[in-house]
């Protein structure tokens, strides 16, 4: 059965519905695809860091004493004191509800039974400790580099001297760091009980009162240069090469081609791209 012929008026009204139903749904993505809303943040003043991580165990390396059943603080076979000891007990020359009392500082490393029965005890060195890195930064590592807390802290201690191969030991891996610890109430060898484990990190370059940019700004070109994307006053995004020095691990050093206050892109989205419109996710102060 045939349809009634549409009229002019009809077909006219037709295609501009259409065409208002195409616009609809184009238009928001045509506006968007020229803009995109990310945090941005300001190029600023400060210290910048680049540390590498290191782990260790208080008093792994440390020097092993033994006490014999003969002796006046092992008074029998698995005693230390007249209490029960066990592998990976904790020592210390003082009295303490958790701990077992020893003549000196250390943990329980073996014991044996029988007519010599005795129990080792690894004391280790208040002045002294190690740590082990990743071999990738064996390279960067020098005496008298500083070990800072992961908060930025200094003054746990400095870089003695370090090992050139990688060591397996107790479930710890890297290249070995022996470190000079310094004194002090917060100092490792105040706050740390032997035996217990602990993670520092190794300063291996810093710059104190300089220009830098948060390091999640920092992009790569294929070739592996670093860049930014600046925001310009027209509220576009500019591709920046700027002279960069250390790149920590949170900030990244300007030394040249970017000033104080200059916006750059924080949040890079995979969508941006030089010249498009960036509106800030965010109120700058």
């Amino acid at each position: 059965m045939a349809g009634f012929p549409l009229s002019k008026k009809k077909k006219i009204l037709i295609a501009a519905a259409a065409v208002v139903l195409v616009l609809m749904v184009a238009l928001p993505f045509l506006l968007n695809n020229d803009r995109i809303r990310t945090d941005i943040t300001l190029v600023s003043r400060g210290d910048v860091v680049r540390t590498v991580k290191a782990e260790g165990i208080y008093g792994l390396s440390a020097e092993q004493k033994t006490l014999t059943a003969g002796d006046r603080d092992c008074r029998a076979p698995g005693f230390l004191l007249g209490k029960p000891v066990r592998k990976g007990d904790i020592l210390l020359s003082s009295e303490d509800g958790f701990v077992l009392r020893a003549p000196f500082d250390g943990y329980v490393t073996d014991l044996t039974e029988g007519r010599s029965a005795s129990v080792t005890v690894s004391a280790p060195d208040r002045k002294q400790a190690v740590v082990y890195v990743s071999p990738r930064w064996a390279k960067a590592l020098k005496a008298g580099q500083r070990l800072i807390s992961a908060d930025g802290k200094i003054g746990y201690g400095t870089v003695k001297d370090f090992g050139s191969a990688v060591v397996k030991k107790d479930g710890l891996t890297g290249i070995p760091v022996q470190i000079e610890l310094e004194e002090g109430k917060d100092s490792l060898n105040q706050t740390l009980l032997p035996g217990e484990a602990f993670t520092l990190y190794i300063e291996l370059e810093r710059a104190d009162n300089v220009l830098y940019v948060p390091s999640d700004a920092v992009c790569y070109d294929p070739t592996g240069n670093p860049f930014v994307y600046v925001v310009s006053d027209s509220h576009r995004a500019e591709i920046v090469f700027p002279e960069f020095g250390i790149i920590g691990d949170r900030r990244a050093e300007i030394r040249g081609g970017l000033t104080a206050d200059e916006r750059v892109v924080l949040s890079v989205p995979d969508n941006i791209r030089e010249g498009i419109k960036v509106l800030p996710d965010y109120s700058e102060s």
